[in-house]
C-alpha cells in the first residue's frame, strides 16, 4: 500500500518534470530567441525570460522533491539513502554556486553592451541552467524508481 500511494504522489506532483526530461533543453540563445520573437520591446523580452527563469527554477524545485521522494523510496539500505540525501543537499548547494559563477561569466562576455541586455543573458543562462539540472535529477531519479 505505502508503495502505491508513493507511486501516485510522485506522478502526480512530477508529471510536469517527467514531460520535461523527454525534452531537449533550450540554450540561453534559443530562450533569448524565442523571447526576441514574443516580445515588442526590451522590456517585454525581459519579462518573458524572467517567466522562462521562474518556471526553470519551478521545474527545478519539482525534480529536486521527485528526487528525495525516489530516494525516501529507495529499496537500499537507510545508511545508503541518508548519505545519497546528504550528497543531493550538497549538490544542490554546489550547482548554485556554480550556477552563479558560471551565469556572471556569460554576463561578462556580454562586453560593453549595456546593463538590460546583460541582465537578460544572465537570466536566459540560469534559466537553461537550471532546465538542465532539473533534466538530470528526473533520469536519476527514474533509474532509483526502477531499482526500487
Amino acid at each position: 500500500m505505502r508503495k502505491i500511494i508513493f507511486l501516485v504522489a510522485v506522478i502526480v506532483t512530477c508529471f510536469p518534470s517527467f514531460v520535461m526530461a523527454a525534452q531537449a533543453i533550450q540554450s540561453e540563445k534559443e530562450l533569448r530567441d524565442e523571447c526576441s520573437e514574443e516580445s515588442a520591446s526590451m522590456v517585454d523580452m525581459r519579462k518573458c525570460l524572467e517567466i522562462k527563469l521562474q518556471v526553470s527554477e519551478s521545474s527545478l524545485k519539482e525534480s529536486e522533491q521527485a528526487m528525495r521522494l525516489a530516494l525516501n523510496a529507495w529499496d537500499e539500505e537507510t545508511r545508503y539513502i541518508k548519505q545519497a540525501q546528504t550528497r543531493l543537499d550538497k549538490a544542490g548547494k554546489s550547482f548554485i554556486a556554480f550556477r552563479k559563477s558560471h551565469c556572471e561569466f556569460a554576463y561578462s562576455l556580454g562586453g560593453g553592451a549595456i546593463g538590460n541586455a546583460l541582465d537578460m543573458g544572465r537570466i536566459a543562462c540560469m534559466a537553461e541552467l537550471n532546465n538542465t539540472r532539473a533534466q538530470q535529477l528526473n533520469l536519476m531519479a527514474s533509474d532509483i524508481r526502477k531499482k526500487s
